[in-house]
């Protein structure tokens, strides 16, 4: 019996290893960027067996276990970084998935009305969370509006005049050019569709030449259904000129069994020109199955 417990043990950790290590090839193909999304994940539990390893004396499958996690964690990027504070910020933003069938679309109105961002990004704008424009236009006279798929389209709000503007129409991107009085930024609102089998890769090539012709400097926030780390978001940014913001930040929700509503993946993400400071932090749940993200900025 211990020898066959060895052998399923053995083959579980040598699979959970072999995907890591396949999401190392994440800029080949889009099924190792859908496996990357799950790095740290593998990294913590790999880590975990490999104290399982060390406690049972097994030296010999332990290190490589050991050395498999520690490249999975390294290979983490963005999440290690420390963010710094930002204490005078050029400009805050808030960034939300609200959810289309949201049922509590006022507690995101009042969650914008308590931290009054100079702009909002948007995604699964719906009917059913199309208010959250209406009751705050006053304050945010400046809106976009851009229609995407069923869930709902993608939305910049700003206290700021727009001095140009763009809607890729079922796409899931939008951006505007917002004069902050000291200096103009273009704000652009995306929503990626689920990685590969599905078509993120596909829109990624598509927004690639809309984000590289954004004038300077930039920012870029949405629900990217992406790692930080993954080589669509690496894509994004390099076509753009835009670093991701550092921290590690759970954005998504998923309701478990006997633990509630448990985050889960770090898919919501701000992205600014390299240069600049970006200072993120965890919004309050507001009945979506995301977090929002508040960020203060400096260029």
């Amino acid at each position: 019996m211990g020898r066959v417990f060895d052998r399923v043990l053995h083959s579980a950790i040598a699979g959970v290893a072999a995907l890591a290590l396949l999401s190392f090839a994440q800029s080949v193909h889009p099924f190792f960027d859908s496996l990357s999304h799950f790095r740290l994940h593998m990294a913590v539990l790999l880590g975990a067996c490999a104290v399982l390893l060390l406690l049972r004396r097994d030296w010999a499958a332990a290190l490589p276990v050991l050395l498999v996690a520690a490249a999975a964690l390294a290979m983490t990027g963005p999440a290690l970084q420390r963010v710094e504070p930002v204490p005078e910020a050029d400009v805050t933003l808030l960034q939300f998935n609200t959810r289309f069938d949201n049922a509590t679309p006022q507690a995101i109105i009042a969650e914008v009305q308590t931290l009054r961002p100079d702009v909002v990004t948007l995604q699964e704008v719906s009917p059913n969370t199309s208010v959250i424009l209406e009751q705050i236009q006053q304050a945010y006279p400046y809106q976009l509006s851009c229609p995407f798929s069923g869930v709902g389209g993608v939305a910049v709000l700003s206290r700021h005049r727009f001095t140009a503007k763009h809607c890729k129409a079922g796409a899931g991107l939008a951006w505007a050019r917002i004069d902050l009085g000291q200096r103009e930024v273009s704000v652009a609102s995306l929503h990626l569709h689920w990685p590969w089998p599905h078509g993120q890769a596909q829109q990624v090539a598509a927004f690639i030449p809309v984000l590289a012709a954004l004038p300077a400097p930039v920012v870029i926030a949405g629900d990217f259904n992406a790692a930080p780390w993954s080589a669509a978001v690496a894509r994004l940014a390099a076509a753009s000129g835009t670093v991701v913001a550092p921290g590690l930040r759970f954005t998504l929700k998923r309701t478990l069994p006997g633990l509630g509503s448990v985050p889960v993946l770090p898919i919501d993400h701000v992205l600014v020109s390299t240069g600049a400071s970006a200072e993120i932090t965890l919004g309050k749940d507001a009945g979506s199955d995301h977090l929002p993200l508040l960020a203060r900025i400096r260029f």
